[in-house]
């Protein structure tokens, strides 16, 4: 069995394009204590969830969860209707960003990403797959000597 990590991305804040928050550029978690949160669900990403929770603590309060989704689409169109805000990977923001606001999170977290596999049986397509995020990681990283 082989572990890649294949992102290590900035946890940042998704809002409604109408959230009282649009246009701010970057906010503090203390600010979000009365807000309605809406996540991915814990049994199937245990470790995202668990460090939302977590740095929502540290900053004094327990996430209102309203709504909780198995893919990361679904999670948000919770946001983009107005369900509850988000922390997500900045690496959203891009295919989203029409429909959704991203806000610059203060206190600097990241989310990791990994992909595992088994060398002895993987298929051309997971070889390939690896291969690209490999790449990619290669590209968005070459200036910093690791992926803190």
């Amino acid at each position: 069995i082989e572990f890649y990590q294949i992102l290590h991305e900035r946890i940042c804040l998704a809002v409604p394009k109408t959230h009282p928050l649009v246009g701010r550029k970057s906010v503090s978690l203390k600010e979000l204590k009365e807000e309605r949160f809406v996540t991915l669900e814990r049994h199937l990403f245990p470790s995202h969830y668990d460090k939302i929770v977590s740095k929502c603590e540290q900053a004094g309060f327990s996430p209102n969860i309203v709504a909780m989704s198995n893919q990361t689409d679904v999670l948000l169109t919770y946001v983009a209707t107005g369900v509850g805000i988000a922390l997500v990977a900045e690496i959203i923001a891009a295919s989203w960003e029409k429909d959704v606001a991203f806000i610059t999170l203060e206190e600097v977290s990241y989310v990791d990403v990994h992909l595992i596999s088994n060398q002895v049986s993987e298929t051309a397509s997971v070889k390939a797959f690896r291969s690209v995020f490999q790449e990619y990681t290669a590209e968005k990283y070459k200036h910093s000597n690791s992926l803190d």
